[in-house]
C-alpha cells in the first residue's frame, strides 16, 4: 500500500509533504515531498530514499491492519512540532490538486485520471509549492470534498447511510461496527456522538486525506489511535479476508471523518475543501496502456478487487519471508557464538510414545544444532511399538543425551520428572514428532541472554510430511513488536494472545520456573495452555527470535495425541491459571479479561466440534466462565457471540445455547 504523510509550512513558508509507500512509486519530483516506507517492518528490503515507519516509536507491525495509518502513526510520534508544524496524509492513488480549475469529477468528487506521470503531475500542478503553501496560509484544515452516497451503486445496491454502505462493500461487518462503537463510547465519550452521527448521516469524506495543523493533527491522531488501538486488541482477525483485516484503515477513515465535523460544528476552525486526483495506474514508467479498468465508479467493485490484490501482495510479501526462514533444514548457521552463549547448558526435555519413524528425526534435529552444549532429557512413558528400542540404541551414540523410563500416563508429568532431571540454566519442552532447525537453541539462547529474559520465544511453522512444504507458516507470535524486549506491563492485551498454547518454541529460564514452582498440571489438551500462559503473566522480561526455527508435524499418536483428553480439562485449566494469577495487580488491569476471552473462545470451539455428553460438558463449562464475568462490562468481551451470549444469560441456558449452535 502506498500512501502519504505530509508536514509543512514553517515561518518561512516551507512544507514538506511525506509519501508513503511499501515499493517503488511515481513520487512528484519536487522538494517538498519525503518519502516514508510503510509497513518497512515486513518488507524484503529499503526503499531506497525512504524514511521506514518501523524507525522509533511505531506500530509498523499492524500495517496489514491500520494500512496507511502506520505512516500517520510514525509521523506523529518522530516528527517534531518544529520539523512539521503541518502535517497531512495523501495515498499513492490521490493527491490534493489546488490548481483552481474546474475538473470533471466522478461521483465521489474525485478527478479520475488514467496515469501517474511526471505529466499529469505537472498538468494538475500536483508539486507546486507555491500553490500548496498558498493554501496551508489560508485554511486550518484541507480535508477532500463530501460526497453523498445515496444513490451510489454497491454490491448489494445503493445504500442510504455511510455504515451501510461500508457494510455492503463488506469493510466492515455489523458486529465489528458494533464493537467499533462501543469502543468508542468507551474510550472517546465525546466524539461517540460525532461518530454515530457520521455513519448514521449520508455525506461521505472518507480517505483519511488531509492537510492539518500540528496542533488539530496530534488532536485527530492522540484520539484516534486511543480507539483504533483499543479495538485493535478486541478484534477476532482469524478467518478474514485481506480486505476484512485492513479494518483499522477503514475505521480510520470513519473516525477522521468524524473529527472534521466536530471542527466544523466548532466553528474556529478553517476548513477548506480541496479535490483529490485519483490515479489508476502509479507503478514506475508504466504508460496508458497499462491501466485496466473495468468500469464503474472508484468505489466500484474493480477497486475493492484491486484493493483486495495489493493486500494480498503485501501479505504474500510477509508470507515468503516467513518461507524463507521457515526451512529445519536449511537454515544458515549464524556467527559463532559468544562466550557466555557457548558456556551455557539447555536442558532440552522430550516426552516420547510411539511414534518410532518421528522421534528418531526429532532427536536427530536435536543432536545437530549448533549450539552443543546440551543436556537431552528423553523421557520414556510407554509404547504401542518399538520405539523405546530405538531411542535407548540413539542415546548410546551420545552422551549428552539420557533416556528415563516413566510410565506415569500422561505428557505433563513425563515434562515434570524432566525438569527434576535437568541441570541446565535454561529449558526447552519438544514434543517428540517436531523439528528443529539447526540454530533454534543458539539463537533463542543468544537472544535471552542479551535480553536478560524469563521467556525467549521463536516463530513457529507446521508440515504434514514434507518440512519444506508447510501447511501454515505462522504459527506466532502474534501483534507485537519481535525487536522489542517486553514487560509484563508491555505485554498487557497480548499474554494470551501472542502465541499458541504450545511450549515447544519458547526457551524458559530454569531459575523462574522454579522460583514460581511451576508444573505442568493434568489438564489434557489444556495442560500446555496453563503451564505457558502463567508464565507469559509471571514473566518480568521476555523477548522474540523473528526467524522461524520449529517445524510442527501434523500428526496423531504422539504423546499428547494419544491421552483422552479428561472432562472440563479447558476449565480446570482456566481456574488454574484464574488462582494464580488473580493475586496479581494485572489481573484487575485486564488480565482477567484476556484469561476470560481466551476459555471462552477455547469453550466455543470445544463446543462445536464435539457431540454428545462431552459437547454438553464443554457447554456447561463455557456458562461457568460466562457466569463468572455475568458483571463485566459487554466491551470486556472479545468475541460478538460472547457479548451476545452474555446479554443471554439472566434468560436461561437455552438463548445462550442458541447463540453457539451455528
Amino acid at each position: 500500500m502506498v500512501d502519504s504523510v505530509s508536514s509543512g509550512a514553517t515561518d518561512t513558508g516551507d512544507v514538506k509533504i511525506l509519501v508513503s509507500c511499501h515499493k517503488p512509486s511515481v513520487i512528484p519530483p519536487s522538494k517538498v515531498f519525503l518519502p516514508v516506507h510503510v509497513g518497512a517492518r515486513f518488507a524484503d528490503a529499503a526503499l531506497p530514499g525512504a524514511v521506514p515507519d518501523n524507525d522509533g516509536d511505531n506500530i509498523s507491525s499492524r500495517n496489514f491492519s491500520f494500512s496507511e495509518m502506520s505512516g500517520q502513526y510514525w509521523a506523529w510520534k518522530n516528527l517534531s512540532a518544529d520539523e512539521a508544524p503541518y502535517v497531512g496524509q495523501c495515498h499513492y492513488r490521490r493527491f490534493f490538486c489546488f490548481d483552481g480549475k474546474s475538473h470533471r469529477a466522478n461521483d465521489h468528487a474525485q478527478i479520475e485520471l488514467p496515469l501517474l506521470d511526471e505529466a499529469t503531475i505537472a498538468e494538475y500542478r500536483l508539486a507546486d509549492e507555491a500553490l500548496i503553501l498558498d493554501a496551508i496560509t489560508q485554511a486550518d484544515a484541507i480535508v477532500p470534498p463530501r460526497w453523498s452516497v445515496i444513490g451510489v451503486p454497491t454490491p448489494h445496491g445503493p445504500q442510504n447511510t455511510i455504515r451501510s454502505h461500508m457494510e455492503a462493500y463488506e469493510l466492515v461487518d455489523h458486529a465489528s461496527f458494533d464493537l467499533f462503537l462501543d469502543v468508542v463510547e468507551q474510550r472517546q465519550p465525546d466524539y461517540a456522538p460525532y461518530v454515530r452521527r457520521y455513519l448514521d448521516g449520508s455525506d461521505y469524506i472518507g480517505y483519511n486525506c488531509f492537510i492539518l495543523r500540528r496542533d488539530l493533527f496530534d488532536e485527530l491522531c492522540a484520539y484516534e489511535f486511543d480507539v483504533l488501538l483499543a479495538f485493535d486488541r478486541l478484534f477476532d482477525y482469524n478467518n478474514r479476508t485481506p480486505t476484512q483485516m485492513r479494518i483499522c484503515g477503514y475505521l480510520g477513515e470513519v473516525l477522521f471523518s468524524a473529527y472534521v465535523e466536530k471542527l466544523r460544528d466548532g466553528g474556529a476552525t478553517r476548513i477548506r475543501e480541496v479535490p483529490l486526483t485519483f490515479f489508476f495506474e502509479t507503478a514506475p514508467g508504466a504508460s496508458v496502456s497499462d491501466t485496466t479498468r473495468e468500469g464503474g465508479s472508484v468505489f466500484g467493485r474493480s477497486f475493492v478487487r484491486r484493493g483486495l490484490a495489493k493486500v494480498k501482495r503485501m501479505l504474500a510479501s510477509v508470507l515468503r519471508e516467513e518461507a524463507q526462514e521457515a526451512s529445519s533444514t536449511e537454515v544458515a548457521p549464524t556467527s559463532p557464538e559468544s562466550a557466555e552463549a557457548a558456556s551455557t547448558l539447555v536442558t532440552v526435555i522430550v516426552p516420547v510414545r510411539n511414534l518410532r519413524d518421528y522421534v528418531i528425526p526429532c532427536l536427530e534435529s536435536i543432536q545437530t544444532q549448533t549450539h552443543g552444549h546440551l543436556q537431552v532429557v528423553v523421557v520414556y512413558d510407554g509404547s504401542a511399538d518399538d520405539t523405546w528400542a530405538f531411542v535407548e540404541e540413539f542415546v548410546r551414540t551420545d552422551d549428552r543425551f539420557s533416556a528415563i523410563a516413566w510410565e506415569k500416563g500422561s505428557a505433563e508429568e513425563v515434562r515434570n520428572r524432566g525438569v527434576e532431571l535437568a541441570r541446565g540454566e535454561y529449558l526447552l519442552f519438544f514434543d517428540d514428532n517436531d523439528l528443529m532447525a539447526p540454530t533454534m537453541v543458539q539463537l533463542l539462547l543468544e537472544r535471552a541472554l542479551e535480553a536478560r529474559a524469563d521467556v525467549t520465544m521463536c516463530r513457529a511453522s507446521s508440515f504434514c510430511t514434507d518440512p519444506t512444504n508447510p501447511t501454515d507458516e505462522n504459527l506466532g507470535p502474534f501483534g507485537v513488536d519481535l525487536a522489542r524486549v517486553h514487560t509484563a506491563d508491555d505485554m498487557r492485551g497480548r499474554i494470551f494472545s501472542v502465541s499458541t498454547s504450545w511450549p515447544g518454541d519458547k526457551l524458559f529460564r530454569t531459575d523462574f520456573i522454579r522460583k514460581n514452582n511451576m508444573s505442568f498440571q493434568s489438564f489434557g489438551s489444556a495442560s500446555d495452555a496453563a503451564f505457558v500462559f502463567t508464565a507469559l503473566a509471571l514473566a518480568d522480561r521476555i523477548a522474540f527470535v523473528s526467524k522461524v526455527l520449529v517445524s510442527r508435524r501434523c500428526c496423531s499418536g504422539s504423546i499428547n495425541d494419544t491421552r483422552p483428553t479428561p472432562p472440563h480439562s479447558i476449565y480446570a485449566a482456566f481456574e488454574a491459571i484464574r488462582d494464580r494469577l488473580a493475586q496479581l495487580p494485572a489481573w484487575s488491569r485486564g488480565l482477567d479479561a484476556e484469561c476470560v476471552n481466551w476459555a471462552l473462545g477455547y469453550l466455543r470451539w470445544s463446543y462445536r466440534a464435539l457431540s454428545g455428553e462431552a459437547r454438553n460438558e464443554a457447554f456447561a463449562d463455557y456458562l461457568a466462565v460466562l457466569e463468572f464475568a455475568r458483571d463485566w462490562d459487554r466491551t470486556m468481551f472479545e468475541h460478538c457471540e460472547d457479548r451476545e451470549a452474555r446479554g443471554a444469560l439472566p434468560e436461561g441456558d437455552w438463548p445462550v445455547s442458541e447463540h453457539l449452535a451455528d
